[in-house]
């Protein structure tokens, strides 16, 4: 896809069919398991019918995941609509001030492909079957880092946009508007044995320029990881082999009896 920079240069059509197109590539790659139920989960060893639970039931978390990631970029998509100036932001009694109706965008903008981000992370998470998989989002300690020990290449990856100066700018920007706000004191007091420190600054009114061009790129580098990270993920087959794998082995009544780990 051609790089985004400017925000009403994104054609919502296209980047919406690719984010879908990579997701149902994964989807037939691990036999759809949210639709056939485990039918394909299903594996004949030595007369034995073996069903990969646990196998079956991280690919659908993996799978929703990643269509919730999809779906959370809407909110991007009608930012882009306003800067195309498709969408009408108005006050009925008067008119809101340029400056607002931007930063107002931008915030959302931003939310969005956070958000994203942290849905995405969470799919990745539950793939590869990280130990906290569950309240996982984009972060170091708990994704990038155990990432890079399976899968280098998909760390380094989501670790090029965590370290990026374009995501920590738009963090940044969004964590000063949530906690502190604009053009207020931001106050820092520290003490050390016999010596404090007082700090009082004030934080800067936005760059809206470096707001849309740095949330263009984390754009950029966001679409352009789902589809090399689909593409890597699909070189696995079915499913990740994880030490806390459980399979279930399938008696003739139907019935279904946990095997030990590796059994």
């Amino acid at each position: 896809m051609n790089p985004l920079k400017k925000l009403e240069e994104f054609e919502i059509n296209v980047v919406h069919d690719f984010l879908w197109e990579n997701y149902y590539r994964l989807n037939i790659q691990l036999q759809e398991p949210k639709k056939r139920m485990w039918s394909e989960y299903i594996k004949d060893e030595n007369g034995i019918k073996k069903f990969l639970i646990s196998n079956w039931f991280r690919n659908i978390v993996v799978l929703d995941n990643y269509e919730m990631a999809i779906k959370r970029l809407q909110e991007l998509f009608v930012v882009v609509d306003y800067f195309r100036n498709n969408i009408y932001f108005e006050r009925k009694d008067k008119e809101l001030p340029e400056g607002y109706k931007n930063k107002f965008m931008y915030s959302i903008g931003i939310d969005s492909i956070r958000s994203s981000l942290d849905i995405f992370s969470k799919s990745i998470a539950w793939f590869f079957d990280l130990s906290e998989k569950e309240e996982i989002g984009f972060c170091w300690e708990k994704l990038i880092k155990p990432l890079k020990e399976i899968n280098k290449n998909i760390g380094d990856m989501l670790n090029n946009i965590y370290k990026s100066e374009d995501f920590i700018f738009i963090k940044e920007f969004r964590d000063t508007e949530k906690h502190s706000g604009f053009g207020n004191n931001i106050y820092s007091y520290k003490v050390e044995n016999t010596k404090f420190k007082m700090v009082i600054k004030r934080s800067k009114s936005p760059d809206f320029n470096k707001i849309e061009s740095s949330l263009c790129a984390v754009i950029n580098m966001f679409l352009d990881s789902v589809e090399k990270i689909t593409d890597i993920l699909i070189t696995y087959g079915l499913f990740y082999k994880s030490k806390n794998d459980i399979y279930g082995k399938i008696e003739n009544d139907g019935t279904i009896i946990i095997i030990p780990r590796n059994a």
